[in-house]
């Protein structure tokens, strides 16, 4: 079996497995992993070193252990347990982990809600909220924030900055991911690599108290009867959520589940009162699902996979396919009532007529994000380089179905994602229609398509601001994409900066292109660049040099040992301690997965 380690490590069991104290100098007692095969393999070589080391302190006793969620930490591996003499052995305040999250008053912290607020604002009101929380190497979760602390700084406080333009300002002390591990900011060297998190959501806006959904306004919704009525709207008061503010703190997982519905998803709610609502997608995404459905006061059913074999026709010909198809569904009547009440259609979408939701026009912004992030996880399509040029990417476009009779009401409906992207700085380039093929009633449908620029700066405000929710493997291609998008942008930059250089240095006597091009010192930049740029009349703007790498070559190296998580690396390029006046901030989250995202550092 190939672990990530050169240790011996022996079976006990099939969940257990032992390093004997022979592996290590100074091991006192065995160390003893819980795990399964395919767990223990999937754990990083710092887990084995470090639940060793765990196995040399003084006065422990019979083993040192590490659980099934074992990674690395500071001290322990996340995970790690252990016992000592009362008389012989030692205390560690800081075994397991320990937060020096020693931050800037502005450094904006990542809300699990998507959005970004400055760590001092969390002041007095961090209690009950969830900040993103990456794991090293395996996963992206939300966490509890466990503490909030200010205080006066200890060490000095240092700026740093990364080839992609990003800063972070922060205590000397303060650990940041790099290939060895956290590692404090007075510990890195430039040219060091950092992880980083290139989603940054937008900037938070208290809702107002304001009443979106009175207790009247269900009767005229509900179909069933005055029994079945009175139910919902006990089930939904009992849960708080009648009436419904703005400011309701289970208002932004129903602004979500809103959008997942209108794409990927269906809600019945007929003639008798009774609901379906069906869910539908990638088995863990569908988890992230049934947990906002929780929060929502609700449950929803376990995720159900069957194989579906498909038959269609389309304008290109006949398509015959089996896939598995994974469901999730919620049969409660109250729930399916409000969500209609807010705005989700019922039935079938593509014949009926509807309207994104009025009330969420004068909602802030980072609403807003939820239902178009979730409805673009389900609809919008996915990064991808253009096939031919893999530097570039197309423009992502979103597709909406419609029967004859409601396409103006379809159009309507893109227009109104139109004017809110618009809002988040996104451009919209084209809404264009097509017919598609015959539906199998003879009717015809339309195929609306709304097509976003695919200008790089404005694939990095779509991808870094808005993103995609639901839909894991989506937002980890727009991270790294967004990550990519940067760095070109740094070299064009460079390259176009040279230019100028180029022309300025001619006119020192002896120059020669050799001589210039080197000058210059730039990996981009090279004797060919030069003499074209002096020479030569240049139609174009400048473009990527050729010792850019493609994106799917560009990828494995950036993410190496951050599996799909949504994290790269980032070279620093500059350091420098600064005068900071004022207190530093830091928060301590409930959750092993303790490395919340600052400033988009991790």
């Amino acid at each position: 079996m190939k672990l990530n380690t050169n240790m011996q490590v022996n079976r006990v069991t099939d969940e257990i497995w032992e390093i004997p104290p022979s592996e290590k100098p100074g091991m006192l007692v065995p160390a003893r992993i819980y795990a399964t095969k395919g767990i223990l393999q999937a754990m990083d070589s710092g887990v084995f070193d470090q639940v060793t080391n765990v196995a040399c302190l003084p006065g422990i006793m019979r083993y040192a252990l590490c659980m099934p969620d074992g990674h690395w930490g500071y001290g322990f591996p996340i995970g790690g347990v252990a016992a000592f003499d009362a008389q012989d052995g030692v205390i560690s305040p800081g075994g397991v982990g320990y937060d020096i999250n020693c931050l800037d008053g502005n450094a904006h912290v990542l809300h699990a809600l998507g959005y970004r607020r400055p760590i001092r604002s969390l002041d007095g009101v961090w209690k009950g909220e969830r900040v993103v929380c990456v794991n090293p190497h395996h996963a992206v979760r939300s966490a509890d924030i466990g503490a909030f602390l200010l205080k006066s700084p200890t060490t000095s406080v240092i700026r740093v900055i990364t080839e992609s333009g990003r800063q972070i300002v922060a205590s000397a002390d303060h650990p940041l991911l790099t290939k060895q591990g956290m590692t404090p900011l007075n510990a890195l060297r430039l040219g060091e690599e950092v992880s980083v998190y290139p989603f940054e959501g937008v900037d938070y806006e208290t809702p107002p108290s304001r009443v979106i959904i009175h207790e009247h306004a269900l009767a005229g919704i509900y179909p069933g009867t005055k029994n079945g009525l009175a139910q919902s709207i006990a089930a939904l008061r009992q849960r708080g959520l009648l009436p419904l503010q703005l400011d309701h703190p289970a208002l932004p997982f129903l602004i979500k589940l809103m959008g997942f519905i209108q794409g990927d998803g269906h809600l019945q709610l007929d003639d008798g009162g009774r609901a379906q609502i069906g869910l539908y997608g990638d088995p863990d995404d569908l988890e992230l699902l049934r947990e906002d459905v929780r929060r929502v006061g609700f449950i929803a059913s376990r995720v159900y996979k069957r194989e579906r074999t498909h038959d269609i026709h389309t304008r290109y010909g006949r398509k015959q396919f089996t896939r598995t198809e994974a469901s999730v569904h919620i049969r409660s009547s109250a729930l399916a009532l409000l969500l209609v009440a807010l705005g989700t259609t019922k039935g079938n979408k593509a014949s009926q007529n509807f309207d994104a939701p009025a009330w969420l026009h004068e909602t802030p912004l980072w609403m807003r994000r939820l239902y178009l992030a979730a409805y673009f996880g389900a609809e919008l399509t996915s990064p991808a380089t253009v096939s031919g040029h893999d530097y570039n990417f197309p423009a992502p476009t979103l597709s909406l179905n419609k029967r004859v009779h409601a396409v103006a009401s379809g159009k309507g409906f893109l227009k109104d994602i139109m004017k809110w992207l618009q809002d988040f700085g996104v451009e919209t380039t084209a809404l264009s229609e097509r017919e598609d093929s015959p539906n199998k009633d003879g009717s015809t449908s339309i195929r609306l398509r709304l097509h976003i620029s695919s200008k790089p700066d404005n694939l990095v405000k779509l991808w870094s601001r808005v993103g995609y929710e639901y839909n894991r493997r989506k937002q980890y291609l727009a991270n790294v994409a967004v990550q990519y998008l940067r760095m070109k942008h740094m070299v064009v930059s460079e390259r176009a900066a040279s230019v100028e250089t180029a022309v300025a240095m001619r006119k020192v006597p002896g120059a020669t292109v050799q001589s210039i091009t080197q000058s210059i010192g730039s990996p981009h930049v090279n004797a060919r660049f030069v003499a074209r740029s002096l020479w030569e009349s240049r139609l174009t703007d400048v473009r990527i040099g050729a010792r850019f790498p493609k994106f799917a070559d560009w990828v494995p190296g950036a993410t190496d040992g951050l599996g799909a998580t949504g994290q790269v690396w980032d070279k620093i390029v500059h350091m420098q301690p600064v005068d900071h006046r004022g207190p530093v901030y830091d928060i301590t989250v409930l959750d092993d997965h303790h490395n919340f995202i600052a400033d988009g550092f991790v």
